[in-house]
């Protein structure tokens, strides 16, 4: 996280990846909030997610409290040029210190065609961690406030030939596409939120 900018972003994908860790995500910002104000917007971003390209929503479930947040999502899109139906499940827990507030969460993401399974098996994982920490104050003397995510992402599946097709380096580059978009949407949502209620 140290050689990215701030603001900034950076994705990392190991060569020839296809199975265990397909990418890394690392986004660093800075907002004119302060710590507390801006960790409350993080954690209620983080509680109820907007699923980008979603064509419909079959079920939402969102359990949040002062320090867990659980998620479950169940949607229909277009995935390589087929039907699939997504279900996400997810958790975070936000732990409190004196200068700064982490968050971790992991959530299982698994496509299915009509029949359940129809995709060999495969699944992804995204494993995140946000940080959220004191910046540097303004000449003007505002608080400022870092945001830092890293995003793992791996996938698995059984090796049937319907997962095969989710290898081939064209549906790689569009996953990886997306998961970028989806830490740039977090971002938006997190700033447009602390902007709303400033």
């Amino acid at each position: 996280m140290d050689k990215v900018s701030c603001p900034g972003r950076a994705c990392q994908v190991p060569q020839h990846s296809t199975i265990g860790t397909l990418a890394e995500f690392l986004d660093k910002n800075l907002v004119p909030f302060s710590v507390q104000q801006t960790a409350r917007a993080v954690w209620r971003c983080l509680g109820r997610r907007k699923i980008p390209n979603a064509d419909h929503v079959y079920a939402e479930d969102y359990q949040q409290n002062e320090d867990t947040t659980t998620s479950y999502v169940h949607f229909l899109c277009s995935v390589g040029g087929t039907v699939a139906y997504i279900q996400e499940h997810g958790a975070a827990r936000k732990f409190v210190e004196e200068n700064r507030t982490m968050i971790v969460s992991q959530m299982t993401s698994e496509p299915a065609g009509k029949e359940i399974g129809s995709f060999g098996g495969l699944k992804y994982r995204e494993e995140m961690s946000v940080v959220v920490r004191c910046g540097a104050p303004m000449a003007s003397g505002q608080e400022t406030t870092i945001i830092e995510t890293y995003l793992a992402v791996f996938q698995s599946d059984q090796g049937g030939q319907e997962a095969m097709a989710f290898r081939a380096p064209g549906i790689l580059d569009l996953a990886i596409k997306g998961w970028d978009s989806k830490v740039a949407l977090r971002k938006q949502e997190i700033e447009n939120m602390l902007f709303i209620e400033a």
